[in-house]
């Protein structure tokens, strides 16, 4: 927050450093880093409040809640393929600051540990979990025979990749979960988070309607 403040942004993006032990790896992600910063330095934010100007990294970035809500969060940007910077330049486009600094001397990031992880993500183990939590960002909770527990519902599924399918290929993959009967408070908003690996995939927000009154019984 402090960071957001000094900078007069309503968001935040910082470049970490990468380590790996792969030089591969080590290559590509130098040209990943040069490629946004040859077209856009790191002093252009401060130029103009201009989607031209906006580079966002989504391994590092701090948002204030009112700037997130106000642009539609990620649902507004779920079909772009670079959801980072698609989100960053949607919320230059509605008027809010995003500044891009460099956090290679705090932060440091090793997302890959060889080429074939980086280009695919099929035919391993993924990790999927769906959480509910109240319109005040708590964790929703669900009586059980030992009391009280967040609701959370985790599954691990893979994604075979056929194999004249060229590595690297997009795959939907339909996912059906069931779930036994939970007891929401009408009239309350929630907001249902799933993600895969810890990283958040989708949200979707939902109100419980209020149960209409009961027709007085004719005696």
């Amino acid at each position: 927050m402090s960071a957001l403040e000094s900078l007069h942004a309503d968001a935040l993006s910082a470049r970490p450093r990468h380590e790996s032990p792969r030089l591969a790896i080590r290559a590509l992600v130098a040209l990943q880093n040069w490629a946004p910063l040859a077209f856009v330095p790191l002093w252009a934010w401060r130029l103009a409040r201009r989607p031209l100007f906006t580079v966002v990294n989504g391994q590092s970035l701090a948002i204030r809640a009112a700037a997130y809500d106000r642009a539609g969060g990620f649902a507004a940007i779920r079909a772009s393929l670079g959801e980072d910077v698609a989100f960053g330049r949607r919320r230059a486009a509605t008027g809010h600051t995003v500044a891009l600094v460099d956090g290679s001397e705090v932060l440091t990031c090793c997302a890959y540990e060889s080429l074939a992880e980086l280009w695919e993500e099929t035919n391993r183990p993924l990790r999927l979990l769906f959480e509910i939590f109240d319109v005040d960002g708590q964790p929703f909770s669900v009586g059980t025979p030992t009391g009280d527990r967040p609701f959370q519902i985790g599954a691990e599924l893979s994604v075979g990749r056929p194999p004249d399918v060229p590595p690297g290929t997009t795959f939907l993959t339909p996912v059906a979960v069931n779930v036994q009967p939970i007891q929401f408070r009408p009239g309350q908003q929630y907001v249902m988070r799933a993600s895969i690996d810890g990283a958040q995939m989708d949200e979707v927000h939902f109100r419980v309607r209020q149960q209409p009154p009961q027709p007085p019984q004719r005696q």
